[in-house]
């Protein structure tokens, strides 16, 4: 029995030494990080802006309350508990998480997507009643003058299933948004910044207890991108267009060629697909009579009418085929064809 005895108490003596001073660094990186909190802090996108410095796109803040998830009983006892004190829809948020833990099994979930000031208040004032909710913040894209130069700025929408594999680790994580059509696409590297971590303190119960500064990291915005675009001459353009109710112009730097506005009417509000535009939404967009996504300055076929005319005009000049004060041909605006005589409107023609 003694022998016994000292056996097992042997095996104590070498567990506890092999825990405590063996494996000392691991169990304690271990505690270290059940006490802290690490959130990924997005990058605020650069702003587009015009000729002059005015910036047509830019980001506002918005608010979230959200919970670590771990099952749907987790979001339903949350929803009840915030619902005893605030007016919030339980069957919503439930319906809401239904399609959130497919999509993103990993992430917390927003129980509020738009938290307004006295929402973000209570929470953070009743950290004791709620202590797994936190308010999140997130930077939304915002298109200042809405409608404004929209085919051209183009939008932001989530990234997609594709877009994820494409861009490999660490590049994009779901939920995030980014440039879907236009210069909103084409300067995708440029107006994406470096995302960085907030590594918070968390007591056992998972309330925040503050933030670690030596171990968080900032997140780096994204460059601005200056465009050619006038954005006086761009509204004066797309005011005169819709008066005639649909059409499309482009205005050009003669010297170097710059695009200074370039208007497509009727238009859209791109901040409809910033702030998440639902599906009902957007196939009515599709579905418009006037096709309002439609970009009629650049996706549209013309044939050239008489803007072609100064190319060959400046061609024949050049090389001194005719002389500038001999009249060729005298034109009447219209031209017979058979036993019809089509006026102008109705045709384009070609020196």
């Amino acid at each position: 029995m003694s022998a016994i005895v000292v056996v097992l108490f042997a095996i104590v003596v070498v567990r506890l030494f092999t825990l405590q001073v063996v494996r000392h660094e691991r169990y304690e990186r271990f505690a270290r990080d059940n006490q802290l909190l690490r959130e990924r802090a997005s990058a605020p996108r650069g702003f587009l802006r015009d000729r002059t410095g005015t910036a047509l796109v830019d980001n506002v803040l918005h608010f979230e309350v959200t919970i670590p998830w771990r099952s749907r009983q987790d979001v339903e006892t949350a929803a009840g508990a915030l619902a005893a004190y605030l007016p919030v829809d339980t069957t919503k948020i439930l319906g809401r998480f239904d399609a959130w833990r497919k999509r993103y099994p990993q992430q917390p979930f927003p129980l509020v997507p738009d938290a307004d000031k006295f929402m973000i208040s209570f929470v953070r004032e009743n950290a004791d009643v709620l202590p797994a909710m936190r308010v999140a913040s997130r930077g939304r894209r915002r298109y200042r003058e809405h409608t404004l130069a929209a085919h051209m700025l183009g939008y932001v929408g989530e990234v997609g299933e594709a877009e994820l594999a494409a861009a490999g680790p660490n590049r994009y994580y779901a939920g995030d948004m980014v440039g879907k059509t236009g210069l909103e696409l084409q300067c995708e590297d440029w107006l994406r910044g470096e995302d960085g971590v907030r590594v918070l303190e968390v007591n056992a119960a998972g309330t925040v207890l503050g933030e670690s500064k030596d171990l968080s990291s900032v997140p780096l915005p994204g460059r601005d991108v200056f465009l050619t675009i006038d954005a006086d001459l761009q509204r004066f353009l797309e005011g005169m267009l819709a008066e005639h109710g649909a059409g499309a112009a482009v205005v050009l730097d003669v010297d170097d060629g710059a695009i200074i506005a370039a208007a497509s009417v009727p238009s859209y509000d791109p901040n409809r697909f910033a702030t998440g535009l639902s599906q009902a939404g957007l196939s009515a967009l599709l579905g418009a009579e006037d096709r309002p996504l439609f970009n009629r300055f650049s996706q549209a076929r013309y044939p050239p009418a008489s803007t072609f005319k100064l190319v060959s005009t400046f061609a024949i000049l050049t090389n001194d085929l005719i002389d500038p004060g001999e009249v060729l041909v005298y034109c009447t605006g219209a031209r017979r064809f058979g036993n019809r005589v089509l006026p102008r409107s109705s045709m384009y023609w070609l020196i």
